[in-house]
């Protein structure tokens, strides 16, 4: 093994700029060299970009000696960790290879794979294709190829990378330092081309963009960006004259967010600083062959920009510019996490360099840093290598001390702050108060098994005159959406997904109250905006069994497909009643018996004022603040209640099987478009009054004046349930005598099977 003390220059000469002009120039031309070339020991490679890290660049780090308690300044350690991020570094920016290497290539023209691509685009031939041996960039550069192979080669296209690191890492560090290499060096890995084009009064040029949802966060990586120039070494002081670096380059123009930029004057090379909270089009009008951006889990807008950003680095069809998006854990709120989550889980889909899922096996992931790699103190040896032993030791005994605490905050905040696993780093604090980690669990839970999913029925209730009630299910290629934000596409619309179909008695047709349903409806035509969602609950197992979550261009197709599914399962609905259109279609269809009344539950709401526009006087319920609150908290308790049929300790949030209601739920937020929590915040009002009605396992109910939760236990026997829930229900005034023998004349017993 090579000792990194190789790599690195111990003290930089102390030259005269005038006295030893000459010597001076020759040493710094080799450093500018190193820079852009890299750096050669042993047949071993250290990238320009590291080298500039640990041989240039200068931050601010912990006094190793405690002599001093805050921080002082001086260059990085190298650390494995960090020969990890330069070599991503290096495959993302296009590295394929070295000039001198003539058996092997990076080039992914010569990747067998891709042949037949390459060759009919005439990219390359096949006598070319059988000269070298192509091997994947990531296990080339890691390889000691025994001698020095010479300047690296950048011909691969660009790829982005999501990098998502526990805290103590020095990822902003890392990035301000790539910042300078790429603005200060106008972009080269050729220092003979780079000086040539400088000859020829043609310099290379570049561009570099750094950005953030807000400036608070983008301003603190510029701050690091400009101590590292401050702190440049090589200048020296000579008869009261100040000389600067050699590496120092005049700059004119602003570093401020939303400015005009800073150029270099002897290359024409910009940095731009850009916020996207106003708008996610704030890139464009750049050309960046590196753009930063900043803590990606406060980034709410990170899939529009994205987006946005996409054609600014591309040459048609070739992609030249990095975009390296940095995101912390802890650093995460409700709402613009989902962003982050969605492209960190689909990389490819985003231009991302992608990664094998080591810690829990969900696939093609971004680039995440755990704790254990993070972490100073576990690296050991002269080589800084990490202890992962130790790490485990260290972090399993803080983990469960904290989680034997009675307050869980501590816990949580360790998670996040120094993530073991992905997920943790995506946990959020703040107004989401529903089972997170359960909700985790069980995206884990369906990541590893496909089948949970792929077992559900997609499709449409239709119209069938053979069948009961003069309708069928059928089954479509239509596709669900399953992820928040929606991942829909033009011409996608969402469809029903159905974990369970609705369990019926001899006649075909569903048991009679058993179901009920709610809807988050919208009024206008169209594909944009809030989706609708409509959720299906059977109150004998406990469980959401059905969604319907998507948008049609005709509002009234939507509002049809759910009628569909409420007579499917003959399930009972509250929605929404501040939108008209779904009330005024199921009056025109005759089907005002499916919607649910102004429940019971919110008489002490102060609602009594309540005067809907309209025909609509009695059904329904209004979005109210607290009433949406109220559904919301009894939504919360449902999900941390054991799952009826499940091992002990599986709560609802663990066993739901609608991916893109746990997704939704898991993200919520008070300021965000939450369509599906929606649509469960009016599900579970009506669950409460049925509950109420019922008084049985599992009732939810509470002082609804201050909006307290509590858990009533039954202590009947379970076999005379259905009946005596009719019954209480006909006390009630729900139903009538005839509907409380629905169930006997139609066969069912206590004792039958068939019922559950």
């Amino acid at each position: 093994m090579i000792n990194n003390s190789e790599f690195l220059v111990k003290e930089h000469p102390n030259l005269n700029p005038i006295t030893e002009k000459r010597e001076r120039i020759e040493y710094w031309k080799e450093q500018k060299r190193r820079c852009m070339e890299g750096y050669w020991v042993g047949g071993k490679w250290m990238p320009g970009e590291l080298y500039t890290f640990v041989n240039i660049w200068n931050i601010k780090l912990n006094d190793l000696n405690r002599k001093n308690a805050g921080k002082i300044i001086s260059r990085p350690w190298l650390r494995d960790l960090d020969w990890e991020k330069f070599y991503i570094a290096s495959e993302a920016f296009g590295f394929s290879g070295f000039e001198k290497d003539l058996k092997n290539t990076c080039d992914i023209r010569y990747d067998p794979k891709l042949k037949n691509y390459h060759l009919a685009t005439k990219a390359i031939t096949e006598e070319e294709i059988k000269s070298k041996k192509y091997i994947p960039a990531r296990d080339y550069l890691r390889m000691n190829h025994g001698v020095n192979l010479g300047k690296p080669l950048y011909k691969n296209p660009a790829k982005n990378v999501i990098d998502i690191e526990a805290r103590g890492g020095g990822k902003s560090y890392t990035a301000s330092s790539l910042i300078f290499h790429n603005f200060y060096f106008d972009g080269s890995h050729d220092y003979d081309a780079y000086m040539e084009a400088r000859k020829k009064g043609e310099p290379m040029t570049s561009e570099t963009l750094v950005g953030a949802i807000h400036a608070m966060y983008s301003t603190d990586l510029i701050d690091k960006f400009k101590d590292g120039v401050e702190f440049l070494p090589g200048g020296y002081e000579y008869m009261g004259e100040n000389y600067p670096s050699p590496l120092l380059v005049p700059t004119a123009g602003s570093y401020d967010p939303g400015k005009k930029g800073a150029v270099n004057l002897l290359s024409k090379s910009k940095l731009h600083h850009r916020t996207f909270n106003e708008s996610p089009f704030a890139g464009n009008g750049t050309r960046p062959s590196k753009a930063f951006i900043e803590e990606i889990g406060l980034f709410f807008r990170l899939i529009e920009t994205l987006g946005a950003m996409k054609d600014t680095t591309y040459n048609g069809t070739f992609k030249f510019g990095t975009i390296w998006m940095f995101g912390t854990g802890g650093a995460m709120k409700s709402g613009a996490t989902a962003a982050a989550q969605k492209v960190f889980y689909n990389p490819e889909e985003y231009d991302c360099l992608y990664f094998e899922d080591i810690w829990e096996k969900r696939g093609r992931i971004g680039y995440f840093v755990p704790a254990d790699f993070a972490i100073n103190d576990f690296k050991k040896g002269p080589n800084l290598i990490t202890d992962f032993e130790l790490a485990n030791v260290v972090l399993s005994a803080e983990n469960e001390r904290l989680k034997k605490g009675k307050d869980q905050k501590p816990y949580n905040d360790n998670l996040q702050n120094r993530p073991r696993k992905p997920s943790d780093a995506f946990l959020v604090t703040g107004d989401n108060t529903f089972p997170v980690k359960d909700l985790d669990l069980n995206l884990i839970r369906m990541a590893e098994n496909p089948r949970i999913l792929s077992s559900n029925w997609t499709g449409f209730v239709v119209f069938d005159k053979n069948q009961p009630n003069n309708i069928r299910w059928k089954n479509t290629t239509d596709k669900p959406f399953r992820e928040w934000p929606p991942d829909a596409i033009e011409g996608e619309y969402g469809c029903v997904e159905i974990v369970e179909h609705p369990k019926k008695m001899r006649q075909g047709i569903p048991y009679p109250l058993r179901y009920i349903a709610a809807v988050d409806p919208v009024d206008d035509d169209g594909t944009e905006g809030s989706l609708q969602s409509c959720l299906i609950f059977d109150l004998y197992t406990e469980r959401i069994v059905a969604e319907y979550t998507g948008r049609t261009p005709i509002v009234e197709d939507w509002y049809e497909n759910t009628r569909l599914l409420l007579i499917y399962y003959d399930a009972l609905c509250l929605y929404e009643s501040n939108k008209k259109g779904f009330y005024a279609h199921m009056r025109t269809k005759n089907s005002l018996h499916l919607l649910a009344k102004i429940p019971g539950v919110l008489s002490n709401m102060d609602i009594s004022n309540y005067d809907p526009e309209g025909e609509n006087k009695q059904y329904g319920v209004p979005g109210t603040t607290a009433i949406n609150f109220f559904g919301r908290k009894v939504y919360d308790s449902w999900l941390r209640r054991q799952a009826k049929g499940r091992e002990e300790g599986v709560t609802n949030a663990m066993d739901m099987n609608l991916r893109g209601l746990v997704v939704e739920t898991k993200n919520y937020s008070k300021d965000g478009n939450y369509d599906r929590v929606s649509a469960a915040e009016k599900l579970f009002i009506l669950y409460a009054e049925y509950m109420y009605i019922m008084g049985g396992e599992g009732a939810v109910w509470g002082d609804t004046s201050n909006l307290e939760i509590k858990e009533q236990r039954k202590t009947e026997e379970r076999d005379d349930v259905y009946e005596r829930y009719l019954k209480n229900l006909q006390k009630k005034g729900y139903v009538n005598q005839s509907q409380t023998t629905v169930a006997s004349l139609y066969g069912y017993t206590p004792a039958n099977d068939s019922f559950v």
